[in-house]
């Protein structure tokens, strides 16, 4: 068995975001399974009002969707849902149903719903209004959903439970750096975008010095993203430069030292503002891989099946974090128990959780049928 996993615009070999590192972990799982699984990348226009031109309903350069005969020869493609649904899109898959009525096609949804991502772009309303068009017009076209929650049914097409997973061999365990003084140090790791929602964190913070707050606390974001200055503007006017360090992008050694530094990781606290309350974020499965304890501000996927002891979720609303409970909650492990048995506990709730091979298997089994 052969196939694809499509790609948009960037091939994983040059894509070092959470994206890319996923996408490659899961074209492993499908070779893993003895899938022969191989990437194939739509290209995007080079035309220099590309901004604009994907905007518009029928015109075809994000991506550049093109039937080639290679898919003639395939058992399956799987792809992740490209920014906007469209015409195009529907008529190349179109032209590989034609040519391949045996193909199996899976597209899958990062996130549902996810109308309200729309909302940080420019002329919104025509990306999604093009977007509810074409999505209920992918039956016949597309076989499955694969989606994270519980629907069993998406705009008209069944789904495909999938879970995301990491490849838990290529995250590096906590090695933590000895200090002698009482530093809370606590890491986000992310490509800050509005849903991440860390102003409830740093209006947090503000208030626990400004009730006289005893304990140092330094957060270290890492990444970039389009929130980023926004939370380095109120920073510096709430006089928390103290408190807060940027590092901006960071490779897998510098990475890991953060990680190292750090004894608690955060996770995101705007689901609320794309109507989500169930996260599934690649970030809270690296920081567990690694064996630090999570805050976040949302239910998660991987926290809510039993009993875990390292995890604190504050309501997924736009209230400010007490960051009060985050000491607690850091006193209640590190007060009564030994670090290295806390990292271990945790890694090896990690490899029952949250592998790849185990996150895409009903793909898989579906792909094999």
């Amino acid at each position: 068995m052969k196939g694809f996993f499509l790609s948009i615009g960037k091939s994983v070999e040059t894509d070092f975001s959470g994206i890319g590192i996923k996408v490659k972990n899961q074209m492993k799982a499908f070779n893993n399974a003895g899938l022969q699984c191989e990437e194939y990348v739509m290209p995007l226009s080079n035309s220099p009002l590309f901004s604009l031109l994907y905007r518009l309903p029928f015109l075809n350069v994000y991506p550049i969707w093109k039937y080639n005969e290679v898919f003639n020869k395939i058992d399956y493609i799987y792809m992740r849902r490209p920014f906007v649904m469209n015409i195009n899109m529907r008529m190349m898959l179109k032209e590989v149903r034609r040519h391949n009525p045996r193909i199996k096609i899976i597209v899958e949804l990062p996130t549902y719903p996810y109308d309200e991502e729309y909302k940080t772009y420019k002329l919104h309303n025509l990306l999604l209004q093009k977007d509810k068009y074409n999505r209920t017009k992918m039956y016949g076209l597309v076989d499955r959903f694969a989606i994270l929650t519980d629907e069993s049914e998406v705009f008209g097409i069944p789904t495909i439970k999938i879970k995301n997973g990491i490849d838990i061999e290529q995250i590096k365990k906590r090695s933590p750096l000895r200090s002698d003084d009482e530093t809370i140090n606590i890491c986000a790791v992310a490509m800050f975008k509005e849903w991440h929602g860390y102003e409830r964190l740093i209006n947090g913070v503000y208030e626990y010095y400004k009730k006289n707050g005893t304990r140092k606390i330094i957060f270290h974001f890492v990444g970039e993203g389009s929130e980023l200055n926004t939370y380095r503007k109120l920073v510096e006017e709430l006089s928390l430069s103290d408190h807060f360090v940027f590092y901006g992008f960071m490779n897998n050694k510098d990475l890991d030292m953060i990680y190292d530094k750090c004894r608690l990781a955060l996770g995101t606290f705007g689901m609320y503002k794309k109507n989500i309350d169930l996260s599934c974020d690649l970030k809270s499965r690296e920081a567990v891989a690694r064996g630090i304890p999570m805050v976040t501000g949302c239910k998660t996927d991987i926290f809510i099946k039993e009993k875990y002891s390292y995890f604190y979720e504050f309501p997924n609303d736009s209230s400010i974090l007490d960051i009060q409970k985050i000491v607690e909650f850091y006193d209640s492990i590190y007060k009564f128990r030994d670090e290295g048995t806390v990292i271990d506990e945790i890694c090896d709730y990690a490899k029952k959780n949250i592998s790849m091979d185990d996150a895409m298997k009903n793909v898989i089994d579906y792909f094999c049928m």
